[in-house]
């Protein structure tokens, strides 16, 4: 047996420490230091309308004191905006009988700002009480909003862009492509064979169904991307356009670790340029065999 094992003695007993421990430390001790340690807001409150509990982390959040949440109807700390779905959720709540319900909404810190708390709540309909657990989630909304504006400026650039641009994985799946790429390579016409979009028709495909004569050579390209940022002049067949001749760039996409997941392609349309060279005349598609 090892001796330094602190939850038994040599005879197999129950240590005096462990013992006094024990019945000092009874159920509601526990519950009580529990419901203080907790990083989250942990309130209980009654039918009525008011608080009788809160916890330590209501105030370190919100910055009011246990007498100040106590003294007033809790639905007073909710913002406006968020009171008659909130009226709706304490119905819902009171009649779940000790079901769970999820939601969130604003409350009001002492500052005067206001903070997104997340609740999970259960009904003790035999006492009269709903027992809360809240997770302040307001900097994670913030993150969501940047990310959703950032999405939107991207979006806003990539489709606005007079360039072609395009995104595909490490397969040479294509994940994303601008609507210039669309019109490139005739992808609404193409699309609407298969009762599809032009947007989406080529997401999860490869260059075999763009155009299966020049999918090696692309594909080529695409694995010196996954290297090396690099510069390369290109061309494709469009059905009614003939020839067009594009200057690429194509670079790797990394995560934060470094390592590549994808490979990026911006191609402006240099056909005006490359035409005179030809005798000014268009370049009909390449129809030869071999």
């Amino acid at each position: 047996m090892n001796h330094n094992d602190p939850v038994s003695t040599p005879s197999g007993d129950t240590p005096p420490r462990i013992a006094e421990t024990d019945q000092r430390l009874t159920d509601v001790q526990l519950i009580e230091a529990m419901f203080e340690a907790s990083p989250d807001l942990i309130c209980v409150a009654d039918f009525g309308g008011f608080f009788i509990r809160t916890n330590s982390a209501c105030s370190r959040i919100l910055g009011w004191s246990t007498e100040e949440f106590l003294a007033r109807p809790f639905m007073d700390f909710i913002h406006p905006e968020d009171r008659v779905e909130t009226a709706g959720e304490y119905v819902e709540i009171r009649a779940e009988e000790r079901g769970a319900l999820k939601f969130e909404n604003r409350y009001q810190a002492k500052d005067g700002g206001y903070k997104w708390i997340q609740w999970n709540t259960i009904t003790l309909p035999d006492r009269g009480w709903i027992v809360c657990n809240g997770r302040d989630v307001t900097e994670e909304r913030k993150q969501a909003e940047e990310l959703r504006r950032t999405s939107a400026l991207l979006s806003g650039v990539i489709e606005n862009n007079m360039a072609l641009i395009y995104v595909k994985d490490l397969e040479g799946r294509y994940l994303l492509y601008n609507e210039q790429f669309s019109k490139a390579f005739a992808l609404e016409e193409r699309a609407a064979s298969e009762g599809k979009l032009g947007s989406t028709v080529l997401l999860g495909r490869d260059d075999t169904w763009l155009d299966p004569d020049l999918q090696p050579t692309w594909r080529e390209n695409d694995l010196r991307a996954q290297q090396e940022r690099y510069h390369i002049t290109e061309w494709s067949d469009h059905p009614t356009l003939g020839r067009l001749f594009y200057e690429s760039i194509k670079f790797p996409l990394k995560d934060e670790a470094g390592n590549t997941y994808a490979t990026c392609g911006v191609s402006l349309d240099v056909t005006a340029q490359e035409r005179p060279r030809n005798g000014g005349k268009q370049i009909p598609p390449d129809t030869s065999e071999g």
